[in-house]
């Protein structure tokens, strides 16, 4: 008998166990939110990501801050209403660039000299530190792949203790699901064939999180 015979032979034979109907209807689990908050952060930092945490109006300060402190002059951001009070408060030393043409015409100015890119969560996980993003015309992915910083906004409201929880809100909100819905957990990295862990290889080298307390 062959490797593959008995591979097959074990999962034939093993006896199905499919999720009752008690399972599948079952309520996300609650956290208080400084809870899911505190697991988050360990989660995420435990992955080279950042997370910054301050109320609406903080946020542009605390925003602006940190780019000064990471060398950062520029910022792009896509045509996402969720971003305007944001960008509006932002410092004047940010130049901030609207990704409101297409990749070919930006994408000279994306590669070489933008430092940052802004995007907002759809959504985060706390079990796993992760990011969740929709793709949608006013958040183009490259925002989030380009520029070597990335912060993404993300409302408290949004955090939610796992993926479980998050898929049971989102199915109970109803609506038409996007056609591509990506998870991010810390910035860019890479391993070769000797395992060696490199960051900022195929993507950002440096991940924020601005968590909005009051959002």
């Amino acid at each position: 008998m062959s490797s593959r015979d008995r591979i097959l032979g074990r999962l034939r034979g093993r006896a199905a166990n499919p999720l009752s109907s008690q399972d599948a209807t079952r309520p996300p689990r609650v956290a208080p939110a400084e809870e899911l908050l505190e697991t988050f952060t360990e989660r995420m930092t435990a992955v080279k990501g950042e997370v910054v945490t301050g109320r609406r109006s903080e946020l542009p300060h605390l925003l602006g801050d940190w780019l000064e402190a990471a060398g950062a002059r520029s910022l792009v951001c896509g045509l996402d209403e969720r971003l305007e009070g944001l960008l509006q408060a932002l410092p004047d030393p940010v130049e901030i660039l609207l990704f409101e043409r297409t990749f070919e015409d930006l994408s000279r100015r994306l590669i070489d000299s933008v430092d940052a890119g802004l995007s907002h969560c759809d959504g985060a996980i706390a079990a796993t530190g992760s990011l969740v993003f929709d793709s949608a015309p006013g958040q183009p992915r490259t925002v989030s792949l380009v520029p070597p910083l990335h912060v993404a906004l993300l409302p408290l409201s949004r955090l939610y203790p796992d993926l479980d929880a998050l898929f049971m809100e989102w199915s109970a909100q109803g609506g038409t699901q996007p056609t591509n819905r990506v998870l991010v957990s810390g910035p860019s990295k890479s391993a070769d064939i000797e395992q060696v862990l490199a960051y900022g290889v195929h993507g950002p080298k440096r991940l924020l999180t601005l968590v909005c307390l009051d959002a």
